[in-house]
């Protein structure tokens, strides 16, 4: 049999090292054919092949977010972007259809689908201000030490403490409170879901393994929860006056909005066949990745009585995963 061996050379990154190697040397299979071993009853290839596959995903999901305040702008208002990795559970399922024996590669078609679980709970991919703290007990706090109309500070009351220049009393702006802030949380829903149709080339190498290369087309929809809310601070009226302390009232809102995500794109497995004349089930080893691309709108807004939240999506990623395929290859024929 004829050795296959990688062509060398090309500068790849560190990370895709290992994985250009392994395209390499089924590229110089592809290119110079070898001669098979004669195969017999027992190692004949069924015509259709079913597969269950087990493995994890991961990708980035990229927004850029913003919140307008509608109520007393700019208080809390911002814009920002935010990377968040993700990792899914997949459990999927495929058919693959006869082969086509006379071309390279003993092509054969596959349709498959499955479903994909997020294995984190909703993020946070916006925030401004100061989420942790407690407006209701600063500003309590502040109304506690203020002084007390006409009754002195200790002395004179507010009217004797205003006159003074600096003033001689406490007073406060409504930025100065703490807890107030502006957020944008998202979660993919589980399950999501996802499609391929592509066709599957085959390369023996020897009697026990099958290297396997799979380009498909990818297709994936997505379902994300979003929630948004604000906290801000008003002085009605504003300003301290000789009669009355100031005083200050906490607006709170939220809102919540789901949108579905559709994406459309190209993948490409590689994949390793253990044992490939094993029955009646044979296990696959495989990485691959995903080209998507979003085809729904890629922008989200919504809004609550004080504020509009908008949320865009990266139209553009790339994900990848690594898992183990069993397929159900039948019986040996005796």
């Amino acid at each position: 049999m004829r050795s296959c061996t990688a062509p060398a050379g090309a500068l790849f990154s560190a990370r895709f090292r290992g994985l250009a190697a392994v395209a390499g040397v089924l590229a110089a299979c592809l290119a110079a054919p070898a001669s098979a071993a004669e195969e017999g009853p027992a190692d004949a290839e069924p015509g259709w092949i079913p597969g269950l596959s087990f493995d994890f995903e991961t990708f980035g999901y990229s927004t850029k977010s913003n919140v307008v305040n509608d109520f007393n702008p700019p208080s809390q208002e911002g814009e920002g972007t935010n990377g968040t990795s993700k990792l899914l559970a997949r459990i999927g399922g495929e058919v693959m259809g006869p082969a086509f024996e006379a071309l390279p590669g003993s092509p054969r078609l596959f349709a498959g689908g499955g479903v994909q679980f997020d294995t984190f709970s909703s993020e946070r991919i916006f925030k401004v201000g100061d989420v942790q703290g407690n407006t209701e007990l600063d500003i309590a706090r502040f109304r506690s030490t203020g002084p007390v109309p006409n009754q002195g500070t200790p002395a004179n009351g507010i009217a004797d403490c205003l006159e003074q220049n600096p003033q001689t009393c406490e007073v406060a702006d409504p930025e100065d409170f703490g807890g107030q802030f502006s957020q944008i949380g998202a979660q993919l829903e589980n399950p999501s879901w996802s499609a391929a149709l592509g066709v599957a080339f085959d390369v023996p190498i020897g009697r026990s393994f099958l290297l396997q290369l799979r380009p498909s087309l990818a297709y994936n929809v997505e379902e994300v929860a979003m929630s948004g809310s604000i906290r801000t601070v008003t002085e009605d009226p504003p300003g301290p006056t000789p009669e009355e302390q100031e005083f200050f009232t906490i607006h709170e809102a939220s809102a919540k909005a789901r949108s579905t995500d559709h994406s459309l794109g190209l993948g490409l497995e590689l994949g390793l066949t253990l044992f490939r004349s094993s029955r009646p089930v044979r296990t696959s080893i495989y990485v691959d990745t995903r080209f998507l691309w979003l085809v729904s709108d890629d922008t989200t807004t919504f809004s609550d009585s004080l504020a509009t939240y908008q949320v865009r999506r990266e139209p553009f990623e790339i994900r990848g995963g690594a898992g183990l395929r069993f397929s159900w290859t039948g019986f040996a024929p005796r």
